[in-house]
């Protein structure tokens, strides 16, 4: 199974990613990197890019699972973007 992680770096979204990370290959999406990490592998691999979504489209990826804890607090520094409610979606 194949699971995204959007917000991979707040707590939530590391714990999941930390829970998943040797059972499944998983993807931690973060403000401008990817983190991949394939189940069989104890590395996991770091991609720096603009826009992590696209890249995802051009690589063909898909997933069995989603997993969307980006969430932006009032008293953030970087409150660019509004406020997200977590959600999960899988097919």
């Amino acid at each position: 199974m194949s699971i995204l992680i959007a917000g991979s770096k707040g707590q939530i979204g590391k714990d999941l990613f930390k829970y998943f990370k040797n059972k499944s290959d998983i993807v931690g999406l973060e403000r401008n990197k990817l983190v991949i990490s394939k189940s069989k592998d104890a590395k996991s691999k770091m991609i720096r890019t603009n826009d992590p979504f696209q890249y995802l489209i051009n690589k063909k990826i898909n997933f069995d699972l989603y997993i969307n804890c980006i969430a932006v607090h009032e008293f953030s520094k970087k409150k660019k973007k509004n406020f997200f409610l977590s959600q999960i979606f899988w097919h």
